[in-house]
């Protein structure tokens, strides 16, 4: 952007996309709030979550928004996805956290690619910004297609939320792994995670929003319930187990 600031309302709807990202429940599937938070800061026609092989480039379509219309536009694109423009950018010069399609490529070039005679068939399409972020096995991509070019501003949004998404994911996978037989609540699986990363009981409560008084009692159910006198043999016992890791929550 050339002024280098962001309007105050900018501001205050980046603000409350990171309550939305944040305020999932650890260990659940973090894309719906994801999704709720790029809605909020950019326009869009429509919006495609795909997990990207690094080493083929072969694509496993996620979720969606506003595609229904043509429920075969995730089939035709992992046919044609070595034909898109980003994806040779990505070949070329490596991967970016964000990149808007029309930083590289024109209009006239747009309407050249085989994809876009079928995205057409959805919605007016002139523009494209896509956030990578890293998973297990690959990358997560968030396409957002748009009928108008997307601004340096929303560019630059997109680029601020993208660590964040990144962190929430990351979070989400480790969670996926741990080995738990106690059949704990979904609090308390919350809770188990801080613990693995080290809180203490304030900073748990401070995270969570809830007094240190229950924080104390979670604690207290969770070592009886995976049958361990303390806190560092529960975080041993969620991180040591034998089980096979599992695959990432929206990998499935």
């Amino acid at each position: 952007m050339a002024s280098g600031y962001l309007s105050q309302a900018r501001l205050k709807a980046f603000s409350d996309s990171l309550h939305r990202i944040y305020g999932e429940p650890t260990g659940e599937n973090p894309l719906r709030g994801i999704m709720d938070a790029i809605e909020q800061l950019l326009p869009m026609s429509s919006l495609s979550v795909d997990h990207v092989n690094p080493v083929d480039l072969s694509m496993k379509h996620i979720d969606d928004r506003y595609t229904e219309a043509l429920p075969e536009i995730h089939e035709v694109v992992p046919q044609l996805i070595h034909d898109h423009p980003g994806v040779r950018h990505l070949i070329k010069h490596g991967p970016t956290p964000v990149q808007r399609l029309s930083d590289f490529v024109s209009e006239r070039q747009l309407r050249e690619i085989s994809l876009y005679g079928h995205v057409q068939k959805l919605h007016t399409f002139r523009d494209q910004a896509c956030m990578l972020v890293g998973v297990p096995y690959g990358a997560m991509a968030f396409v957002i297609n748009h009928d108008r070019t997307y601004s340096d501003e929303q560019v630059a949004l997109l680029a601020m939320l993208q660590p964040h998404v990144q962190r929430v994911m990351g979070r989400c996978a480790l969670f996926a792994q741990f080995k738990i037989n106690g059949h704990l609540t979904p609090r308390e699986r919350e809770v188990l995670f801080w613990m693995t990363r080290g809180k203490r009981d304030e900073e748990m409560a401070t995270i969570l929003r809830v007094g240190v008084r229950t924080i104390h009692e979670h604690v207290r159910r969770i070592l009886a319930k995976l049958n361990v006198e303390n806190r560092t043999s529960a975080v041993a016992v969620v991180l040591g187990g034998s089980e096979a890791d599992a695959e990432p929550p929206w990998g499935s």
